[in-house]
């Protein structure tokens, strides 16, 4: 089997897997009461440690697959174009993909905070809404807490701290799905507001979206068995959590299967667009493979350390497993590099 094929059945086979993954939690979560908000659920530290386990898939897969595959297309540029360079280039390239993601994520949240700004108004009055009700303006924090759970425990309310009124905030250590388990934006998917959710989705798109680039201008089918490995891992538990954020918030059926279908287009789109840049053998198709691959190492290590291990080490609770999980990821992949090597 030719690799470009391989490359064809991956993308079919992630789309499918990503799907899937996103629909689940409406089977296993449903409109049960353990969905309600901040409550946690019995498979979090499941989720959490096979989070941290692909983690270390996706690193490994950047420093033996990724980078080293970027430095052989550069290398083959240069002696095509009997250019002698000293400059690491390979290794700008992929801080410059890196720093790109970063760039890009702050805008969003700029524009996602700037959007929360506006729904404060919203929230405040629901929050006077729910106490006429019930007749309590001076109760404690805790009451105040407890009841606006009880009456709406899918929308995120507000509490009273000293007289003032703000968000509910969690407690970092709470064991729920708001975490995104490798995704920072997912706690903005809602029904309510379309506009910044579609701009939560594009954020969270475009890692992917470079992640199915990488897997398509790779020639190498030991690297693309890497990457495919690495992506599954990674946008399965992703959409996961993108599924269960919008069960939750209670997404309708129709925006739900957009929001899932949407998501699990992105790493076929990227591999598309990898392909159609491969199938060229100009020059420029060269050079623009090889920055492909190095900017998508740039945007693996992002997502590996600001996006799966910023969260999941947030807090101190199963840290030894997580730390084995992605030590055992990171095994897998340097082993089957060995068989690859023996093979």
């Amino acid at each position: 089997m030719d690799n470009q094929t391989i490359q064809l059945i991956a993308a079919g086979g992630i789309f499918l897997s990503t799907f899937l993954a996103a629909l689940l939690p409406l089977k296993i979560i449903g409109t049960s009461k353990s969905s309600s908000y901040g409550r946690p659920f019995g498979s979090y530290r499941v989720l959490s440690i096979c989070n941290c386990l692909a983690g270390g898939v996706f690193l490994t897969t950047c420093f033996l697959g990724l980078i080293p595959s970027a430095q052989k297309k550069f290398d083959h540029i240069y002696e095509k174009l009997s250019v002698q360079n000293n400059y690491p280039i390979t290794e700008a390239v992929v801080l410059a993909g890196f720093y790109m993601i970063l760039i890009f994520e702050r805008i969003m949240s700029a524009v996602q905070e700037f959007g929360c700004k506006k729904d404060n108004s919203y929230l405040f009055e629901m929050d006077q809404l729910s106490q006429q009700r019930r007749g309590r303006h001076d109760s404690s924090d805790s009451e105040d807490e407890i009841d606006l759970f009880e009456m709406q425990p899918t929308k995120p309310m507000l509490h009273r701290e000293n007289g003032k009124v703000g968000p509910l905030l969690k407690k970092k250590n709470s064991k729920n799905w708001d975490s995104g388990h490798g995704h920072s934006h997912l706690q903005d998917i809602n029904g309510r507001n379309l506009g910044r959710a579609l701009i939560v989705l594009m954020a969270l798109s475009i890692h992917s979206v470079f992640e199915g680039m990488a897997l398509g201008v790779e020639k190498d089918q030991k690297n693309a068995i890497y990457l495919i490995i690495a992506i599954l891992a990674h946008e399965t538990l992703a959409a996961f959590a993108l599924g269960a954020n919008m069960v939750k918030n209670g997404v309708s059926g129709k925006v739900f299967v957009f929001y899932a279908t949407v998501f699990s287009l992105t790493i076929p789109v990227g591999i598309s667009i990898g392909l159609v840049i491969n199938v060229n053998e100009s020059n420029s198709a060269k050079i623009a493979a090889a920055v492909t691959q190095a900017l998508a190492a740039g945007v693996f290590i992002f997502v590996t350390f600001f996006e799966i291990f910023g969260h999941e080490f947030e807090n101190q609770q199963d840290w030894l497993l997580k730390v084995v999980a992605s030590l055992v990821g990171f095994l897998l992949l340097a082993g089957l590099e060995v068989l690859f090597m023996m093979y």
